[in-house]
């Protein structure tokens, strides 16, 4: 019997607690709280504020997401813009000839070369000494030299094909004696 009444004292101690954080909760009555309650309310009131915080980072930083985005779309099209341009701009200047898809080269540049061999047409209009010098026509492994631009050498190699009716075989091997005597003309010159 009195293991009962015990049982029946914790269910009514838990129900008058129940009640009171219900009251509490729905603000009908002010009641008096325990301990335990008011360091829920305590924690509570920490974690509100803590949301109110986070909510106002939250919106800053959403708003941030959005000026960058609309800089960035802006940014996009300002280079389209010049990007459109910049190809006109190539298209139009009347001092460049265009070899090829890719090579524009200046008129001066190209009436100064012998029109009778075909070996001037083939690297030095394009690339200069130094950079025929450190460079190779395609990348082995193990060299430290860099590749020339394989469209560059495409378009050099078809116009001067065109250009002169000779083998583009003839052409590539005129342009690795080029590179090989340029790095050698370097070399000898450092030397001394």
């Amino acid at each position: 019997q009195k293991l009962a009444a015990i049982k029946r004292c914790r269910n009514l101690k838990e129900q008058i607690i129940l009640s009171k954080v219900k009251e509490n909760i729905l603000g009908h009555s002010e009641v008096k709280t325990c301990s335990t309650c008011s360091s829920l309310n305590l924690e509570l009131t920490v974690l509100k504020k803590q949301a109110t915080e986070l909510a106002g980072e939250l919106q800053s930083k959403t708003e941030a997401v959005e000026y960058y985005k609309m800089k960035y779309r802006d940014l996009k099209k300002k280079y389209k813009l010049s990007k459109k341009n910049k190809e006109k701009v190539e298209t139009e200047n009347p001092d460049l000839v265009k070899i090829g898809q890719h090579l524009h080269i200046d008129k001066r540049r190209l009436a100064l070369c012998r029109v009778t061999d075909f070996s001037k047409y083939t690297c030095d209009v394009v690339f200069g000494r130094e950079n025929l010098a450190t460079s190779v026509l395609r990348g082995i492994k193990g060299t430290s030299k860099k590749v020339l631009d394989p469209n560059y050498v495409s378009d050099i190699q078809g116009h001067v094909a065109c250009k002169f009716n000779v083998n583009v075989s003839l052409v590539r091997a005129t342009m690795r004696n080029k590179l090989n005597s340029a790095s050698k003309a370097v070399k000898c010159e450092k030397m001394q």
